[in-house]
């Protein structure tokens, strides 16, 4: 995306290619007043007019008849003239000053030539006009006769770099209340442009780019995020204002609403309806919930990004509603991780990320716990996610149990290692043959792992590394490269040096048989994210791991480097014995081994006494009893409570927080699809119009149908909340919609209420829906079906008799 500063500068280049540039210090404004002795009533120089006795100094902007004034905007408010006569809302003055002519130059006479009047010419602090004054004050009689006689004004914009590009109708669109839309039309009826400039000073950027007012840049996109409803509808209806224009980052009105949260639902479903309107009637050829913007996001994309979970409300639309049962469908398309879909076989780029992948990104638990995104996720779990979680948990699972066993029958000496077949066999090399059929099992199984992996490179491309598998994906490697490196140390490098070398050739392949097993069994804790239960305190001891621990770890460190430097100067030449170690050990004679002794008092590997032989006793044992209290009083109650409050923390939420984890499985299952695998599931999952077959190689649109009810929430029974009573989520080949009813079982959830006849979604004469244990009832009929039919009978019965 481009700079947005050097949009603002190429907007005012646009508006006078002369003009100042908008930096203050290139183009010698200043925001202090200047003031200046008595002088004539012009200054070729300074270009200055005077205002009871002071003087204010203008600079012209570029060739426009514009002079920006070099004093402050409370200077000019406190003039006695002019702009202290606007600000105040004294006509009379406003008359008598605002005509008066502005001198600037001389004249082909050599008299002071007259630029225009000063109403016309004179700009304030901020490069605003007396009309913006005037409409900020709200100042009625001022504004009306200002766009009488001063009609030049009335498409003025800003002309310093802050507020650059702001139009009197944008002034009066934030001033005005929402039932008040008089100055909005006075400015019309006497031309201001509704579609016209648009702001792009540096104040009106976006959060991101420092600034402070983003509210979109045009008349309507300000009338829409800051509340004012009905002079929405003026502007569209009378004013005629363009939906679909966007501003410097290709925000559309409903971009710009999404954008801040905080929008009127109502002023949003009349600008989407209204658009939709233009578009079914061929008015105009942009669908404003569809268009993106210069970060590929739609406006639902865009609310879902900044955490706005009111946006999902404004993609329902509405089918029918009965009291407190209503029936909507949603659409998937911008939701859905598969995306985006075209229908032909080279378009398998993706435009930019699901709403899904993007509230993951944020982990955001209120949105991600949505009856829509929790719906879309349990479907695809339950249609082929689930399956294929399955067969690589399982899968992994053996691999590395298989891994642990050829480490459980290693003999200890290299040659026996190497020793599967004949020859002396030494009484640590049980099971040769057994080991050999572990160990090549378990190399057969990382070679299938990571063709897997580079199958998913392929599909994933530089996502494999970015994404959200990222770390489980470096772990596999990490693991599968050392279990590889294995053989290599046995019968490469062995072969390559002398038998004398093979007792450090063992020591190596140990560690490599240590770590690989240690991320073996790390990379098995990823698998909980499918497990409801066990998930969220894996994620407790991940998060303890990285915040807490390495917290707590700092506070324990500097304690003893501290304690250890002190004791050193005791201990640096008194021998140390152990139980186990009957020899003298003579750790104290350096700092790291000293911290090693104190490190090692954590976990009651100390000898008391062996502190009386230090050069000051008392003073050494004073230290240990110190530290002591320190660290396994107050350091370990610390840690101890940290780890509660966590977990406290995480298992009040606990059914939310495993929600983005799963979230993050199935996104990452998804990423691992081939282009066809794609294709296939787009074909099954969602809901869509008997007659859309999709336009322009763009597959059909595709929705949910949600039934929900309100019901009293269980916490607090004062309040409403939402409860889904039953899902339309695809369409059968014979046209009948594929209905569940959702309810919490993981494990079987979503696969056995499919009220209505599927027909046969089949890829390789195989049904998928029934292939993942979704199960149909076709060629069968309820009782309720049964009773419907026979009604149905009787009425049409009853007709043909009449």
């Amino acid at each position: 995306m481009s700079d947005p500063q050097l949009e603002v500068a190429n907007a005012i280049n646009a508006l006078d290619p002369a003009a100042v540039p908008p930096s203050g210090e290139e183009d010698g404004e200043s925001d202090a007043a200047t003031h200046t002795q008595e002088k004539p009533s012009f200054d070729l120089r300074t270009e200055h007019v005077h205002s009871n006795g002071k003087a204010h100094e203008f600079k012209r902007f570029g060739t426009r008849n514009a002079f920006l004034c070099m004093s402050t905007q409370m200077a000019l408010f406190k003039d006695g003239n002019l702009w202290q006569a606007v600000h105040e809302g004294d006509l009379e003055n406003v008359k008598k000053y605002a005509m008066q002519p502005f001198y600037h130059g001389i004249d082909e006479n050599g008299k002071p030539a007259v630029a225009g009047t000063r109403g016309e010419c004179e700009r304030g602090g901020e490069g605003e006009s007396i009309l913006h004054l005037a409409i900020l004050e709200m100042h009625m009689s001022v504004i009306e006769w200002i766009v009488e006689h001063v009609k030049g004004l009335i498409n003025e914009v800003y002309l310093k770099h802050r507020y650059f590009g702001k139009t009197p109708l944008h002034a009066a669109v934030v001033a005005s209340k929402d039932n008040d839309e008089s100055i909005i039309q006075l400015l019309v009826e006497n031309g201001a442009e509704v579609n016209g400039p648009m702001v792009t000073g540096t104040e009106f950027l976006k959060d991101e780019e420092k600034g402070a007012l983003y509210c979109g840049q045009t008349i309507l996109q300000f009338a829409a995020t800051t509340h004012k409803f009905k002079i929405v509808r003026y502007l569209v209806e009378q004013a005629k204002a363009d939906l679909t224009i966007v501003d410097i980052y290709g925000n559309n009105v409903l971009h710009v609403m999404a954008y801040h949260g905080q929008f009127d639902p109502d002023a949003f479903d009349y600008i989407k309806n209204k658009n939709l309107e233009q578009f079914n009637a061929k008015e105009t050829s942009v669908n404003l919930m569809r268009s993106r913007n210069k970060d590929n996001l739609t406006p639902f994309q865009l609310g879902v990004s900044r955490g706005h979970a009111n946006i999902i409300e404004r993609v329902k639309e509405l089918h029918w509603e009965f009291g407190f049962v209503r029936t909507f469908r949603i659409p998937i398309d911008d939701l859905d991780s598969i995306q985006p879909h075209k229908l032909s076989e080279s378009s398998a780029s993706r435009t930019s990320k699901s709403a899904i992948e993007i509230a993951a990104d944020r982990k955001d638990k209120v949105i991600i716990t949505h009856p829509l995104f929790e719906s879309l996720l349990q479907v695809k779990w339950a249609l082929y996610a689930r399956k294929k979680f399955l067969i690589r948990f399982v899968l992994t699972a053996l691999l590395i149990a298989s891994f642990t066993v050829s480490i459980s029958l290693q003999p200890f000496r290299m040659d026996d290692r190497r020793n599967y077949f004949g020859g002396a066999v030494a009484s640590t090399n049980s099971h040769p043959i057994v080991r050999l059929v572990f160990e090549i099992g378990t190399l057969v199984g990382v070679v299938i792992m990571l063709a897997g992996e580079f199958k998913e490179i392929k599909n994933q491309k530089g996502v494999y590394f970015t994404g959200y598998s990222r770390d489980e994906n470096a772990v596999q490697w990490t693991f599968s490269i050392f279990v590889l490196l294995i053989p290599i140390l046995r019968f490469g490098v062995t072969a390559a040096v002398s038998v004398d070398k093979w007792g450090y050739i063992l020591d190596t392949e140990n560690v490599v048989f240590g770590l690989a097993g240690i991320l073996g069994w790390v990379y098995m804790l990823y698998f909980t994210k499918g497990f409801e239960r066990v998930g969220p305190l894996v994620l407790v001891f991940t998060r303890i791991i990285r915040e807490d621990f390495l917290q707590w770890i700092s506070l324990y460190l500097a304690v003893t480097f501290g304690f250890s430097a002190a004791i050193f100067l005791q201990m640096n030449d008194t021998p140390s014995t152990t139980a186990n170690e009957l020899l003298p050990v003579l750790d104290w004679n350096n700092y790291l081994g000293s911290t090693l002794w104190v490190i090692r008092f954590l976990f009651a590997q100390c000898i008391f006494d062996d502190f009386r032989n230090a050069k000051l006793p008392a003073f050494t044992e004073f230290l240990f009893v110190l530290y002591g209290f320190m660290v396994m009083v107050l350091l370990l109650n610390v840690l101890i409570a940290k780890l509660v409050e966590t977990f406290k923390e995480v298992a009040k939420d606990s059914k939310r927080v495993w929600k983005v984890q799963f979230a993050h499985l199935i996104v990452g299952i998804d990423s691992q699809m081939s282009a066809s695998e794609r294709r296939y599931w787009l074909a099954h999952l969602g809901w869509h119009e008997t007659n859309d077959n999709g336009t322009d190689g763009v597959a059909a649109r595709r929705y949910f149908i949600f039934t929900e009810r309100d019901i009293p929430d269980p916490q607090e029974p004062s309040k409403k909340v939402t409860e889904t009573l039953k899902l339309v989520v695809a369409k059968s080949d014979d046209g009948h919609d594929v209905e569940v009813r959702p309810h919490g079982k993981h494990w079987v959830g979503w696969s056995q209420d499919l009220m209505k006849s599927f027909g046969q979604m089949r890829r390789k004469e195989k049904n998928a829906w029934n292939d993942h244990h979704l199960r149909l009832h076709s060629g069968t009929e309820g009782r309720f079906q049964k009773v419907n039919k026979m009604f149905h009978e009787k009425i049409s019965g009853k007709n043909k008799m009449e």
